[in-house]
């Protein structure tokens, strides 16, 4: 199983676009930027104060029928139809109208993490499908490892450079909060125009041109500074929207157990749907060690290990090659040959 071709997949299926217009009328507006620096000191004091997290996000996503359209035709013109066909089973994943995922994470604050991904789809009544297959990134601060279960076998890759699965892009302490937060701080550091609008509910509008898209959040004082909602626009058509709903876990930190994130088409219909509950949330757990981000590679596992420029099959001795050498021949061929 090629897990560069599942990384790439699951990487066009998750990167869509997904805006609030808030109903709260405006106590004061100001362009000075310093209030916005403000605001991005509280978020950054309340969210440093996490130094390890580990959680379970489950994720409902829902497409509309045009947008499976549109994703099959963009999927045909990035692979040929050979690799499509060998594609069959992650096609069905991806081209599905409502799918889910339940996601482990397990994260620090130097930017170790390790996320395990069980993934599947419903039947006509609603229940679900799992696939039985199992994805595990992971990212020590040296080495990186993609392993990948399925009924077919095991494989795993090692390297030295932290890939995309543990990156984060998806998980809901990043995409709530952690993402407006850095946007913001990009702005502001090259000094760009930021607004922001006091509400009277005491929250406040935060809006910002970044990259030629503008972003609206709606930070809440109460909520440990958090972004409640957010808004995307491009060309001043709204593409995505964000709620979230927080619940102070430890003193100070804000997590969020609810989101609902939606996408729009270009006519502002709804098109790609997420519904994301967190559940086993544990923060700043004072047993949290380094194994936490071990990953086990069971008897049979096929491993290609680019750091060491090796590739074998654990519990086999001599399967041991030299990996990108087309002339290199493992220990057991040697032997066979003698």
């Amino acid at each position: 199983m090629n897990n560069k071709r599942i990384v790439l997949l699951i990487t066009v299926v998750m990167s869509q676009w997904f805006p609030m217009i808030v109903p709260v009328q405006a106590k004061s507006v100001t362009s000075d930027n310093e209030q916005a620096k403000y605001l991005l000191q509280q978020i950054l004091d309340s969210r440093q104060r996490v130094k390890n997290l580990q959680y379970i996000a489950e994720y409902d996503n829902w497409m509309s029928g045009n947008r499976v359209q549109e994703l099959a035709k963009s999927l045909k013109k990035m692979f040929s139809e050979e690799r499509l066909k060998l594609m069959q089973k992650e096609l069905t994943y991806a081209l599905s109208q409502r799918r889910y995922h339940i996601d482990k994470w397990c994260i620090d604050h130097t930017g170790r993490a390790k996320v395990e991904i069980n993934k599947g789809t419903y039947d006509s009544s609603g229940q679900r499908i799992p696939d039985r297959e199992k994805m595990i990134s992971s990212w020590d601060g040296k080495i990186a490892i993609e392993y990948y279960e399925a009924t077919t076998g095991t494989a795993a890759v090692l390297s030295n450079a932290q890939t995309e699965g543990t990156s984060g892009q998806t998980q809901p302490w990043r995409t709530c909060t952690g993402l407006f937060v850095n946007r913001l701080a990009d702005v502001l550091k090259t000094e760009g125009l930021v607004e922001v609008e006091e509400l009277s509910d005491r929250t406040y509008r935060v809006t910002f041109v970044r990259g030629g898209y503008k972003y609206i959040g709606i930070i809440d004082p109460t909520k440990g500074f958090s972004c409640t909602y957010e808004e995307n626009y491009k060309d001043g058509r709204l593409l995505s929207r964000y709620t979230a709903e927080y619940k102070e876990l430890v003193q100070g930190v804000w997590f969020p157990i609810g989101v609902t994130e939606v996408g729009f088409s270009a006519e502002g219909l709804e098109q790609t749907k997420s519904t994301i509950r967190t559940s086993q949330i544990k923060i700043n757990d004072p047993n949290f060690h380094d194994g936490l981000f071990h990953v086990d590679f069971p008897k049979g596992t096929k491993v290609l290990d680019k750091v060491t420029g090796v590739k074998y099959v654990v519990g086999d001795p001599t399967s041991y090659r030299v990996y990108g050498d087309p002339n290199s021949r493992s220990v057991g061929e040697i032997v066979k040959d003698e």
